[in-house]
Formats: structure tokens, C-alpha cells, sequence
């Protein structure tokens, strides 16, 4: 890797011969597969602050179909639960300390398009690139918030795309003036709609891969309690 280079966006690759370089619609990548990043190569430094743990019911954990992590206050977490009516649960700014035996549910990190919010988001994946989370959980990717209504300026708009490539996915959900007063809009946004498409599809590829065979959960570390939260 060069010294130029981007340590959180990947290389992109030629598509095979014959094979379209066309990006489908709504790509699903599952969690076990994310992106290797060389930590010495890249030169990823630690995170500066870190979320807190918590430790989760077993009736919960086992009814819970997908987590979402506000990774700072406001980052409009509750609002994206509730719009989603999809079997998530708010946990936030906390990783879920999942009871030993419960499948890995699909996580989502959650910020808000502002600096403060984008910040909070990279510290976050680097907590989970440096493996100090818990285990118990499958990072799906990173849902941006909008802050404001209207485009993300330029400055933000490139450290958005800057953490798109540290994660499997991530979505953008548009500023919904409805939620501001704490109401649901008659429409949803038709982001929501691919982003509850996308955690299903997950869960399926996890009840296939399970049935298959045991796989390595990619949150998990067997010095797991080594990194246990101090924030």
C-alpha cells in the first residue's frame, strides 16, 4: 500500500472476463466478509473515544432480530427503529454483550451527517477493525443520519465516502421533517424500505451459513474480555 493511499478504502477491483461491471441495486455483503484492512500497512490508530457495554437479556438477545447502535446522543437512532417497525432494538452507545449460545444477530451503527456525528461513526469501526468489541454480533454497516435538510456539504460528503470504505455497507437516509416532531411521515423514506430488505436478506445468509456449518463470528476474539469498554 502506498504511503498515499487511503488505509480505509479497499482497491477497487476489474470485474472478471464476461462478468458485468454493473453494481446491483441493493448489493448484499455479508458481515463475515468485510473488507481486510492491514493494520500495519494502513496505519489505522486506535479510537480516541469508546462506547460503552452492555449486557444483554437472554429473552431479549433471543428476540431481537437486529441491533442498532447510536454511536453519539442524537445520532436519531430511536427514530430509525421505530420508522423501520423491523424487530431492531436501540441500544445506545453501547455494543450488545450477547448471553453465550444466541446467533449473531446483524448490527447497525448509527450517526448523524454532521462532524461531531461523523466522527463519533469512524471512532466506532475502529473500535470494531480493532476487535475491542464483545463478540455475539455481525457488523452489518453504517446508517448516516441526515442532520439537516438538503445535501451533505463537500467536507462532509468526502468523510462520509472516506468511512464507506471501512464498512460492508452503508446507507443515507434523508432528512424526514415528521420525525423532527416526534411523529411518523405517511411515507416512508424508500431508503428504510432497502435497508429492511438488506438486514432480511442478512439474516437469511446467516440462518444458511449456520445450517451449513459453524463460522468464525467476525466480532469475535478470544481474549473477547481484554476489551472491555473504559468510556
Amino acid at each position: 500500500m502506498s504511503a498515499d493511499a487511503n488505509p480505509w478504502v479497499p482497491p477497487r477491483a476489474a470485474p472478471d472476463e464476461g462478468e458485468s461491471a454493473a453494481v446491483p441495486a441493493t448489493p448484499v455483503t455479508p458481515p463475515w466478509q468485510r473488507p481486510h484492512l492491514d493494520a500495519e500497512a494502513g496505519g489505522i490508530p486506535t479510537p480516541t473515544r469508546r462506547l460503552g457495554w452492555w449486557r444483554c437479556p437472554r429473552r431479549l438477545a433471543v428476540d431481537v432480530a437486529w441491533w442498532a447502535v447510536g454511536v453519539h446522543g442524537g445520532a436519531g437512532v430511536t427514530r430509525l427503529v421505530s420508522g423501520m417497525a423491523a424487530g431492531g432494538y436501540d441500544v445506545s452507545q453501547h455494543w450488545p454483550v450477547v448471553p453465550a449460545g444466541v446467533k449473531a444477530r446483524p448490527l447497525l451503527l448509527v450517526a448523524r451527517t454532521d462532524q461531531h456525528g461523523l466522527r463519533a461513526a469512524q471512532d466506532a469501526i475502529r473500535e470494531w477493525f480493532w476487535r475491542l468489541t464483545p463478540p455475539g454480533f455481525d457488523l452489518a454497516g453504517l446508517v448516516l443520519m441526515a442532520d439537516a435538510p438538503g445535501k451533505l456539504p463537500p467536507p462532509l460528503r468526502n468523510q462520509a465516502r472516506t468511512l464507506a470504505g471501512s464498512v460492508p455497507r452503508v446507507w443515507h437516509i434523508p432528512w424526514v421533517e415528521e420525525w423532527r416532531f416526534g411523529e411518523q411521515p405517511e411515507r416512508p423514506p424508500k431508503e428504510l424500505t432497502g435497508l429492511r430488505e438488506h438486514l432480511t436478506e442478512l439474516s437469511r445468509l446467516s440462518a444458511a451459513e449456520e445450517t451449513a456449518g459453524p463460522a468464525e463470528n467476525s466480532t469475535q476474539d478470544a481474549n473477547w474480555n481484554s476489551g472491555r469498554s473504559s468510556a
